[in-house]
């Protein structure tokens, strides 16, 4: 069984509050109830949520430099995977295909019990198996069925411990399941948001729950950490949701919760039925317009591709901007008219938590009514935990002076190794990866004139996956397979990490 690295229990009693969807930059990476008593202070001020969007803002977020990025340790931003584009299209898809039918007939949206059984009763049918019956130009029902079972059959082996994880927090441990709707439980899977790993965390809230990302390690990938991770973010929100557990699905699903706490601040008034009903207000509000504003950006080319982008014909546009030609200038702002298709648009980054619930809800009925886990049993997969092996190393230190740098600062420390010892291999990104975890520097960019560092540098190489392997002639794919955190096979891990290794 894998152990908790030394974590504390959570009692029930435990009442998580307030909280916020960034670290500040440059404070130690904090415990759990540090975390929650700093975010009663301001975490009213931000979401929490797997994806932070607001529908009502439209500032861009430009990504960090690449090389600032390299400088952090934090690996560079990778595609979205199949698996995640298919799920998010069928998120698309059928709350999608539920509001424009709504829009088309009223013209306005309609959130309430008729909206969730719907809702429910189509993401159903989508993962049930498919009735022999049903007609065979019938393309949704059964979609998602094979899925499903996929995901029960990936999650065998690690499904105990991950209850585990659930029951000790003091959360159902059906909700274990919520991986399923997720990513299909895909330890991999990497969403357009750039959430991750089984129960797709962003970067910024792993870190909130104590998932390392960076250097090498990426816990959102780990079934086991990500679970205690999910499984702490629900308890959290339940509670600040006053135990309305809708609410804390919608909550680790986006950040539209976090305005509602703000409309709602007693704890006592808030429900889910509630907070539907603030969204269908804040939706309808904000369609309620004969058109909505574009300027015309350097990547926009020309009008056709405008009216591409938001679904209507460069005739609609020319007759809303009363133009005579279809030329265009950089900084232009365009009249774009409000049809059923840029509504839809507008209001694609927040339909999936509008089902989120539903969708979830839906899947334990197939897991139950299919009996799935009696399909799928437990099968705990067979490992040993142990530390990494500790090797000989060098100390150094250094004393940070006015106008320093972290990476800067690796680079001496490594050529100051590099003259104790022909054999060290270690790259200025790795120096500075050991300098950052052995001072418990959360942020390369926040060290002080006088901040006194020190570091052991494992001088003749040091111990990787890989190594390992060699090392105790086991498969590299095994090692691989129980430690999916550790990104690559080759890097030098950190002296006393936790791995896990075959039994």
């Amino acid at each position: 069984m894998f152990k908790d690295y030394n974590r504390p229990n959570y009692s029930k009693s435990d009442q998580p509050k307030e909280n916020r969807r960034r670290e500040v930059p440059g404070e130690k990476k904090m415990g759990r109830r540090t975390f929650l008593k700093a975010t009663a202070l301001i975490g009213a001020s931000l979401g929490i949520g797997k994806f932070a969007m607001n529908l009502f803002d439209d500032k861009e977020v430009e990504d960090d430099n690449e090389q600032e990025r390299l400088e952090k340790g934090e690996p560079r931003e990778e595609l979205a995977t199949e698996g995640q584009l298919e799920i998010e299209r069928d998120d698309e898809n059928i709350i999608g295909s539920t509001i424009e039918e709504q829009l088309k007939k009223s013209e306005k949206v309609t959130l309430n019990i008729e909206t969730k059984n719907a809702l429910r009763k189509k993401w159903k049918e989508s993962y049930a198996k498919k009735p022999v019956d049903c007609p065979a130009e019938d393309k949704e029902t059964g979609r998602n069925h094979l899925g499903l079972l996929q995901s029960m059959e990936r999650m065998q082996p690690w499904i105990a411990d991950i209850k585990a994880e659930f029951r000790k927090i003091g959360v159902p441990e059906k909700f274990a399941y919520l991986a399923i709707p997720e990513s299909h439980f895909d330890v991999n899977g990497n969403s357009r948001a750039m959430a991750k790993g089984p129960y797709q965390f962003t970067k910024e809230t792993a870190k909130l729950f104590e998932l390392s990302v960076g250097n090498g390690i990426d816990e959102r990938c780990d079934p086991i950490q990500s679970a205690r991770a999910c499984a702490e973010h629900l308890k959290y929100s339940y509670g600040r949701f006053n135990d309305d557990w809708e609410l804390a699905f919608a909550d680790y699903n986006g950040g539209f919760t976090n305005d509602y706490a703000k409309f709602r601040p007693k704890k006592a008034d808030r429900n889910y039925e509630d907070y539907l009903a603030w969204r269908e207000g804040r939706i309808n509000n904000y369609i309620a317009k004969d058109h909505y504003q574009h300027k015309v950006k350097k990547s926009d080319q020309n009008l056709t591709k405008i009216s591409r982008f938001y679904g209507i014909s460069v005739a609609d546009i020319m007759e809303a901007n009363e133009m005579k030609d279809d030329q265009i200038n950089i900084g232009q702002e365009l009249k774009i008219p409000a049809t059923t298709s840029v509504k839809m648009f507008k209001l694609r980054d927040s339909l999936e938590n509008l089902n989120y619930p539903e969708k979830f809800y839906a899947v334990l009925d197939v897991i139950e009514e299919e009996e799935l886990e009696k399909q799928f049993p437990s099968s705990p997969v067979q490992f040993n935990v142990e530390e990494v092996p500790r090797i000989k190393t060098t100390d150094f230190s250094y004393k940070v002076k006015k106008g320093d740098g972290l990476f800067a600062i690796a680079r001496r420390i490594k050529s100051a190794a590099e003259k104790k010892s022909s054999k060290m291999n270690l790259s200025i990104l790795q120096v500075q990866r050991f300098i950052q975890e052995q001072n418990k520097i959360s942020n390369p960019g926040k060290i002080y004139q006088g901040q006194e560092l020190k570091v052991k540098l494992p001088l003749e190489g040091g111990v990787s996956l890989n190594k390992i392997a060699h090392d105790r002639r086991m498969l590299i794919k095994d090692l691989e397979y129980l430690n999916p955190a550790i990104v690559d096979s080759k890097e030098i891990l950190s002296i006393g990490r936790i791995i896990r290794t075959p039994k």
